[in-house]
């Protein structure tokens, strides 16, 4: 770093690999609610309580049905936080060596060489209103002999159109120009990001 007066300036050095910001405002809005949903939850069930009379049935039914709805929508919620927050804990990386990618079927993060990239693709629908999406050659390898990890890596990839690797990443035009200049480079123009 050189220091000019007061002002610092750094001075610049090859980058040697790309994150891809994420889409961060699911989990913002699933953190949100949740807390919301319970305070909900407890608000309900009380006013429930007081209703029933046991009398012929009926009030004791809607709390049932109310406390499955209820227990429905926590789980769902919360199964979805914990899907997303591994994703924004290992974003995607553009390297010279390939793509770094966390593989949601089987929680790990899994390098790709270039050679084995077929296509890199943004479509316009799919996790959080739009993904990178991840065509590789060879997809069953990356179940590594697993039978149950392979299923999951099959259905995974019929959601999301052939891709095994899927994430939802800032499509700002801005951020969706500077991925598919790192794209570009360190893949030594045999890859670009393709807009669907």
């Amino acid at each position: 770093m050189e220091r000019t007066g007061h002002v610092q300036h750094e001075t610049a050095r090859p980058a040697t690999e790309y994150v891809a910001p994420m889409r961060r405002w699911p989990v913002y809005v699933i953190s949100t609610l949740l807390p919301i949903q319970v305070l909900l939850y407890a608000v309900t069930n009380d006013a429930l309580a007081q209703l029933a009379t046991g009398s012929d049935g009926g009030p004791d039914m809607l709390r049932i049905m109310t406390y499955v709805a209820q227990d429905i929508g926590l789980a769902t919620q919360g199964w979805v936080l914990i899907l997303l927050i591994p994703t924004l804990r290992h974003p995607p990386r553009v390297t010279p060596a390939g793509l770094r990618l966390w593989l949601h079927t089987t929680s790990e993060q899994v390098t790709v060489p270039w050679e084995r990239v077929t296509v890199i693709r943004k479509g316009s629908t799919g996790i959080a209103f739009g993904g990178l999406f991840v065509h590789v050659h060879d997809p069953d390898a990356l179940a590594g002999g697993n039978t149950a990890a392979l299923r999951r890596i099959r259905r995974s990839m019929r959601r999301f159109g052939g891709a095994p690797f899927a994430c939802g990443i800032s499509t700002t035009p801005r951020r969706l120009l500077e991925l598919d200049a790192a794209i570009r480079h360190f893949s030594g123009g045999r890859h670009a990001l393709r807009r669907i």
